[in-house]
């Protein structure tokens, strides 16, 4: 496998990567906030299967084949920084309460909110948006579970969307009244998770079929067209409330846009220029954990304090997401270094 990637070392990052991540968090930013049906839509459609082919890709480099030893990692990795990311956040609920004369959870509810991460148990979570560090990690232990079992790669290309369809199928993962950690949503997140680890293993032969800049162009404008034009024929989806409508579309839609997003960060980041002016995605894309349970309630905050920003113009939503994306790079490059249990790793 180590031949196949551009990659030498398993604690180096590959550049794409981190700028893709970068930008997709604008996106997840400005999802949450804009009002446009169109452009909602349309980020909806792609943004969180975008970021689980983005974290499958990781596995392409793991190393670890001891069940026990795999879980701390994750644990370490996910978890701890999970549950320490929401306790640093509950300050800012009481800060918005008593800016909007709103009374809120206590810390023993909002600690419960942490354990389920499952709003239909009564408990809020203090940062919703961590729903997504949580389940990630159970599709990591669901993917290398597959992995540790079945071992060969076509083995786990065919068993895994059997698996999934049976998911879907019988309701087995859609149980009344919601799922702890949304492991209702594994089913769907282990595809996008196992088409990035693909990608990534086989990432020398995906480049020398798009080493034709003109046919990697085509195939990112194909795309993307592709991904917008499905889109428009389903509903909103969502991957927190496992909603996905035409369950055809919606993978269509989410692979069209997630792999054109993922080939045009590929060609950008060839470009010395365009690697300068995307430094600041870089930066993001190594610290997006705290972008992912700052984002909403920082802007709530904005949002109550800046009646301009709570209106339904589209433009002044945009600025309050950029006031808030480029503003916050200093603060999550401190907290990504306080966060328990991860190490930073070198760019490639």
């Amino acid at each position: 496998m180590g031949n196949q990637t551009s990659l030498t070392n398993k604690n180096d990052r590959i550049l794409w990567m981190d700028i893709a991540k970068g930008i997709a968090m604008f996106l997840v930013c400005w999802g949450h906030e804009n009002a446009d049906p169109i452009f909602n839509n349309w980020i909806y459609s792609f943004h969180m299967p975008l970021f689980f082919m983005l974290s499958g890709m990781t596995f392409a480099f793991n190393k670890e084949t001891k069940v026990g030893k795999y879980i701390v990692k994750k644990a370490k990795g996910l978890l701890i920084p999970y549950v320490f990311l929401n306790i640093i956040v509950i300050p800012l609920a009481y800060i918005d309460g008593a800016i909007v004369h709103k009374s809120t959870q206590n810390i023993g509810e909002f600690l419960l909110g942490i354990v389920f991460s499952q709003q239909q148990s009564g408990f809020v979570l203090p940062s919703n948006t961590t729903w997504f560090i949580a389940t990630l990690f159970l599709t990591d232990l669901a993917f290398f579970a597959f992995w540790k079992i079945f071992k060969k790669d076509y083995i786990i290309v065919f068993v895994i969307p059997i698996v999934t369809a049976i998911c879907y199928l019988t309701g087995l993962m859609n149980p009344p009244g919601g799922s702890i950690w949304h492991v209702k949503t594994v089913a769907t997140s282990i595809i996008f998770y196992l088409a990035g680890y693909l990608f990534l293993k086989y990432i020398a032969a995906i480049k020398d079929f798009l080493k034709n800049k003109a046919l990697h162009i085509l195939f990112i404008c194909g795309l993307f067209a592709l991904g917008i034009l499905v889109e428009t024929h389903n509903d909103r989806v969502s991957m927190i409330a496992n909603y996905y409508a035409f369950m055809p579309f919606f993978y269509v839609a989410a692979f069209a846009s997630s792999i054109a997003f993922i080939f045009l960060m590929m060609i950008l980041s060839e470009n010395a220029r365009a690697v300068k002016i995307l430094k600041f995605a870089d930066i993001v894309g190594k610290n997006t954990l705290p972008y992912i349970a700052f984002q909403v309630p920082v802007m709530k905050i904005m949002k109550d304090c800046v009646p301009y920003f709570a209106s339904e113009n589209e433009l002044a939503r945009v600025v309050m997401c950029l006031i808030f994306y480029f503003a916050f790079i200093p603060a999550s490059v401190l907290i990504t270094k306080i966060i328990p249990g991860r190490r930073r790793k070198k760019t490639k």
